[in-house]
């Protein structure tokens, strides 16, 4: 089971594989008061540098959890883990070794990444804006992650074939985001299906128009789409086909269903604005997330999951869940007893295309608590793959459902705005929800809902009560682990 990053991206992989096709990069961070303007320039109050790249944030995100799932089994467990590869590469300098130092230290295997002696790691200077909470990235460059080619997926592919054997593969995950060259996505992702692994691509809005004309089959070869609320709608714009939905019929029919607004809120309680009616603006979203999603899996995608977590959208609190909208009917999720009192909510809703194909979960808010927002989508994605990888699905004791494998993500990703950066704050997530007095007897998976219960009684918080999440967030992430990993 396993994680393997391409390009200069990350995966993991175990008996089957996981893979992710991104970039590997060096993060130089200024933080200033406020951005410069126009021919002007500002003293900068700090600089940091820390490892970075969609891909190596999400092979940290999957290498920790596994390791923490590792270190919570017992050592009679009978069964093959996942193993965490990062397929990408990097300069021969100083910050390609930091880079690859920082997949190894979370427990990714990097023999799979390139080495090139005449180009440099990829860097990325990033401005953060103290006074307005703004992070703008002022310069990439590529570096090495340009030089990814097919040819170098498709031997790595060999490899990992070699080692683990055709049936090793099988029920593997390959991410792949849209920072390298098409081909080589494309080359990843139809040998992955062709292995008979799941397909996950993060989507670049800016660059998926270009990605669609030149080659219509891109989004058919990816399983499962993933992006925050703002860029599932722009891919969907860049997309659009013909459609035949009568979308006021489905906005009459979603009416009578959204009732409340965002995790409940109704218009009395509504604090961001008097002015906002917050059942009409969360129906509006979701009656649009519906409709993006809906054009997205017209291309042959299974899933398209939207994260929840946009900036300019106070209600969510930096993360306010996913939506999940899909060719398919869905199941409504069994949410746990603990984490329904902590304002957990799960519904499901049609589409244009159908009856419950679109599953909503909402997450409690991280109220005052947010300081960076930069690795919550990496960490969702991350957790989310590792899970669905078959070993971990014995381990875990999950269903064929990717639903069952949301709660998990969405607590590690939302915990993660908690702490700065995206790979340093996935350490201080999982460092937080160690179990420092572990019970001695495990628990089997069934019995999580009550464990989760019992424990809300005495540290949960009212109905009524703005909570801070320390409950269904960090306790939620220790329980999964913990006790499955005994299980």
């Amino acid at each position: 089971i396993g994680v393997r990053l391409v390009g200069s991206e990350m995966c993991i992989r175990d008996s089957f594989e996981r893979a992710d096709v991104h970039s590997i990069r060096t993060q130089e961070d200024l933080n200033n008061t406020r951005r410069p303007l126009l021919k002007s320039e500002v003293s900068g109050k700090t600089f940091g540098t820390s490892a970075g790249g969609k891909g190596l944030n999400q092979s940290v995100a999957a290498a920790l959890l596994l390791k923490r799932t590792r270190e919570s089994a017992p050592a009679s467990l009978s069964i093959d883990l996942p193993t965490v590869y990062m397929i990408g590469a990097v300069g021969k300098d100083s910050n390609g070794q930091e880079l690859k130092k920082e997949l190894i230290d979370a427990g990714a295997t990097v023999d799979l990444v390139l080495e090139h002696s005449n180009v440099p790691s990829g860097v990325a200077i990033i401005m953060n804006s103290i006074e307005s909470k703004e992070r703008v990235m002022m310069v990439r460059v590529d570096g090495a992650n340009s030089l990814l080619r097919q040819e170098h997926v498709f031997k790595a592919f060999e490899n990992l074939v070699e080692r683990h054997g055709l049936d090793g593969l099988r029920g593997g995950v390959l991410c792949v985001q849209s920072e390298l060259k098409l081909q080589t996505n494309l080359a990843a992702l139809a040998r992955a299906q062709a292995l008979g692994m799941t397909t996950i691509v993060r989507p670049s809005a800016e660059l998926m128009g270009e990605v669609v004309a030149a080659n219509a089959d891109y989004l058919s070869l990816a399983d499962v789409i993933c992006a925050q609320d703002d860029e599932v709608k722009k891919v969907a714009e860049k997309i659009a086909i013909e459609k035949t939905w009568d979308l006021e019929e489905y906005k009459n029919v979603m009416n009578g269903l959204v009732t409340e607004g965002y995790n409940g809120t109704s218009p009395e309680s509504n604090t961001l604005s008097k002015k906002l009616d917050v059942v009409e603006r969360w129906r509006d979203e979701l009656i649009a997330l519906a409709k993006a999603g809906g054009m997205i899996a017209r291309f042959g995608v299974r899933h398209v999951i939207t994260l929840l977590c946009h900036k300019d959208k106070q209600e969510y609190q930096g993360f306010g869940g996913c939506v999940v909208v899909s060719k398919y009917r869905l199941p409504l999720l069994d949410i746990p007893e603990g984490l329904l009192k902590s304002r957990w909510r799960c519904k499901l809703y049609p589409t244009p295309d159908g009856d419950n194909r679109m599953l909503v979960l909402e997450t409690p808010p991280n109220l005052n608590r947010v300081k960076d927002r930069t690795g919550a989508i990496d960490a969702f994605i991350g957790s989310l793959a590792l899970q669905m990888t078959e070993s971990l699905r014995k381990v875990f004791d999950f269903s064929n459902q990717i639903l069952n494998r949301l709660p998990l993500a969405c607590a590690i990703a939302s915990l993660s705005l908690r702490y700065d950066g995206a790979a340093n704050a996935y350490k201080q997530v999982f460092e937080s929800t160690r179990d420092e007095e572990p019970k001695a007897q495990p628990q089997k998976a069934s019995e999580i809902s009550s464990t989760m219960a019992e424990h809300t009684k005495h540290g949960g918080q009212d109905d009524n009560h703005d909570i801070d999440s320390d409950f269904e967030l960090n306790k939620i992430v220790e329980r999964y682990i913990t006790n499955y990993g005994r299980t």
